[in-house]
């Protein structure tokens, strides 16, 4: 059996591409990422269909990679995450951490 190769595009190559933007919204709303994902996978079979890339009429597949999820204790612990129209979301470190984690267990 072959093993499974995904190909990715940074987020700026679809913003500067597309124009999609990776608002709060996109990370936050399963659906609107649902239909995004879709939206890409058509876009790179008209782009790069006669290699093999994405798919002409894609089915809705829940996105839930570990770059959806990775900033999920990062707000759970308060910081601040930072969403860019054409960037993964950043996490700002807090300036004492171990204080508002302590906090967050009285």
């Amino acid at each position: 059996m072959l093993p499974v190769i995904s190909i990715s595009f940074a987020p700026a190559w679809w913003h500067h591409h597309y124009g999609i933007s990776f608002d709060r919204s996109m990370w936050q709303d399963p659906i609107k990422r649902t239909e995004l994902d879709r939206e890409k996978r058509r876009l790179l079979y008209g782009r790069f269909g006669d290699v093999g890339l994405g798919e002409r009429d894609p089915t809705p597949e829940p996105v839930v990679g570990i770059e959806y999820g990775d900033r999920f204790m990062s707000a759970l612990w308060s910081c601040d995450i930072h969403y860019l129209p054409d960037q993964a979301p950043s996490t700002i470190i807090l300036d004492d951490a171990e204080k508002a984690m302590r906090s967050l267990i009285r």
